[in-house]
């Protein structure tokens, strides 16, 4: 098994305390054992674990997400040492670099700073001040909404392509939020599903966040304009029922490559793995003392991650089911029971399906596309 990705989770604090937060709020607290910020030492050994499997498997391209709690609570000369020390010491693999903030904290010498050192630079906003109703400030509980748009406002005004991870809050409406993204130059979203396992999902009317996926499909799909954002998880479902292999941890076929290193240098699964309980991503591997190698190998859930999407790890109703080349199963955290762990369809099997069903009729009647056979579905190809 090989990884071409690492989230660097440099800090285990954070500025925000968002009800939804997989980290802080969903029963898991190994945060607490985790020193606030990550020190050079366990960076360097990261550092040297990468080099490590890229030599092995001869990669060429690795990419680090630098992650948190907030990434931009750690101190700047972090950032520049990690450059620094990659520089000298790797030199044959294209080390590509990304931090995911909430935006509270950019400022134009963060923004200087990160642009110099070659850092790209993703938003996590919900949307309209309504639909970033969770996002709020750990010490006073106010909304962080107003602060995070100062961010991405610096980003446009730099003229940086403003990408934003969004959660779904179907509280507000997609017209809202489509005209919200639009407003402030958002170029890429990725909606994201709100991270919950059969023991603890909230009772969403069966398909509510499928529709209302539909609906902002039909807003983007119909979209002429010159600032129409790139939305993932359209364009990953369209590519995948056009046949062009693509897909992330939530669809598609493909190995999930992605491994995480925590601020004490554990290497652990994504850490959305911990909705599934307290603990359940804690393993016995160090970056001082382990290869990312030893790490994927010998953890069990490390390796069902990793294989997810595959027919290995799936349970019987996808198995069978007419579109698991483009669902794959769904997120294996949205998979989670206590009674079954992984044996299950996704919470979100519904939704998802709905959406893939109204995205390829869609293209059933609008496209023509040569040696593509296409055909409608309807709710019976699902049974």
């Amino acid at each position: 098994m090989i990884v071409n990705e690492l989230i660097l989770k440099v800090s285990s604090i954070c500025n925000l305390n968002c009800k939804y937060c997989y980290v802080y709020n969903k029963g898991d607290n190994s945060y607490k054992e985790q020193p606030k910020l990550m020190n050079e030492n366990i960076m360097i050994h990261t550092i040297e674990r990468i080099k490590e499997h890229c030599n092995r498997h001869q990669l060429k391209d690795f990419l680090v997400i630098f992650h948190g709690g907030e990434p931009l609570l750690a101190n700047k000369d972090f950032y520049v040492n990690f450059v620094n020390y990659v520089k000298r010491n790797i030199t044959e693999v294209n080390i590509q670099l990304a931090l995911q903030t909430n935006g509270t904290l950019l400022t134009q010498e963060w923004y200087s700073l990160l642009n110099n050192l070659n850092i790209s630079i993703g938003v996590s906003l919900d949307g309209t001040y309504k639909a970033s109703e969770n996002r709020i400030y750990k010490a006073t509980g106010q909304s962080a909404y107003n602060e995070i748009i100062r961010g991405v406002d610096l980003l446009h005004k730099n003229q940086y392509p403003v990408r934003v991870l969004n959660v779904i809050n179907i509280q507000e409406t997609p017209q809202n939020i489509y005209n919200h993204l639009k407003s402030k130059y958002i170029s890429y979203v990725d909606f994201l599903l709100p991270d919950m396992t059969y023991n603890n999902m909230k009772k969403y009317p069966d398909g509510l966040i499928g529709d209302w996926l539909i609906n902002m499909f039909e807003l983007w799909y119909n979209d002429n304009s010159s600032n129409k954002p790139m939305i993932r998880i359209f364009d990953i479902i369209i590519g995948l029922i056009i046949g062009v292999e693509r897909g992330n941890e939530q669809l598609g076929r493909r190995f999930n490559q992605c491994i995480c290193v925590k601020p004490n240098g554990d290497i652990q699964p994504v850490d959305n793995m911990m909705v599934c309980g307290d603990g359940f991503t804690k393993t016995e591997f160090n970056v001082i003392n382990n290869s990312l190698d030893e790490a994927i190998n010998n953890n069990e859930i490390l390796k069902k991650y990793y294989n997810s999407h595959q027919d290995s790890e799936l349970c019987e109703k996808c198995k069978k089911c007419i579109i698991k080349h483009i669902c794959g199963g769904g997120h294996l955290a949205h998979r989670y029971s206590s009674a079954n762990v992984f044996d299950n369809p996704s919470v979100y099997c519904n939704d998802i399906s709905t959406l893939i069903m109204h995205i390829q009729n869609k293209l059933v009647k609008d496209l023509a596309i040569p040696d593509i056979n296409l055909e409608k579905l309807t709710l019976h190809d699902f049974k």
